[in-house]
Parts: structure tokens; C-alpha cells; sequence
């Protein structure tokens, strides 16, 4: 009962104020712990910078987070928590240039919403949930429109 929750909470504080007092002190540990968030999304530390853009932040693919890389000049197999200061500036800037996020999920949902407006055949079709692109619905109708609920 109570005295279980009270011991789970005194072994939670005791591990918290341990792991303060490691990364206070320094070391590897202090390094493993510094977050980098770019485009408002924290970057897992254990991944590659590359893939880490890739699985964090909407908008970027592998085609773009390699090409950041390359315009940052980081090298893209170096693990999120090993680059120095200056190559997470250098990452900030150029990260900072590309349409990403929220402000490209706005950009997608007003041009989906242009199409509609304008009655075109996409934007019909979208609002209805049905393949955009010309593939078959004589007999795929029903799993498309499971698939592609209503993107307007």
C-alpha cells in the first residue's frame, strides 16, 4: 500500500539526484545527456545525425537530411551526441532554411483545400478518400478509402 509507493518514490529521487551528480561532475555521462532539438524536435542522442532528421523531423527524407549534412558539413554517420558545438550551430542554420513541421503541414493542407475549392478532379477525390493518381478502384475501392480517409 502505501509504504510500497513511498519506497519506489525515494528509490526514483535517490537515482534522480545520482544522475544529477554525475552530470554535474562531467565526463561521458554529462555528454550523453545534452539534448539537441532542431526545428522545434528533439534529436534522439544514440542515432546518426542523418537518420536522426529523418525519424524526428516532418519534412525531411533521406535525400534531404543527407544533403544538410553535407551543406552543414557534419559528417552524417556521427552519432547526435558526439558533435561539438559548432557543428550543432552549423546544423541549426542550415536546418533552419528548409520548410518544415507545422508550417509545412499547413502549406500541404492549404494547397489540398486549393484544389477542392477550384472543384479539380485531385482535390474531389481527396475529399473523398479515394485514389488520387489514377490507380484501380473497380475492385480496391473500400481498402483505399480505409487508407486514405479524407485529406481536406
Amino acid at each position: 500500500g502505501r509504504f510500497a509507493f513511498a519506497a519506489a518514490a525515494t528509490l526514483v529521487f535517490a537515482a534522480a539526484t545520482a544522475g544529477a551528480a554525475e552530470r554535474s561532475s562531467g565526463g561521458r555521462a554529462a555528454l550523453a545527456q545534452r539534448r539537441i532539438r532542431l526545428a522545434g524536435k528533439e534529436i534522439p542522442r544514440n542515432k546518426a545525425i542523418a537518420y536522426g532528421l529523418i525519424c524526428s523531423i516532418y519534412g525531411i527524407g533521406k535525400p534531404s537530411a543527407f544533403k544538410i549534412c553535407q551543406d552543414a558539413a557534419v559528417d552524417p554517420s556521427k552519432r547526435a551526441s558526439e558533435l561539438s558545438e559548432d557543428e550543432e550551430l552549423r546544423l541549426v542554420e542550415e536546418v533552419g532554411k528548409w520548410t518544415l513541421e507545422n508550417p509545412l503541414r499547413r502549406m500541404n493542407k492549404a494547397n489540398c483545400a486549393l484544389l477542392l475549392d477550384i472543384k479539380h478532379r485531385r482535390g474531389t477525390r481527396m475529399a473523398a478518400g479515394m485514389p488520387v493518381n489514377g490507380q484501380r478502384t473497380k475492385t480496391h475501392r473500400k481498402t483505399a478509402k480505409k487508407l486514405n480517409p479524407s485529406r481536406v
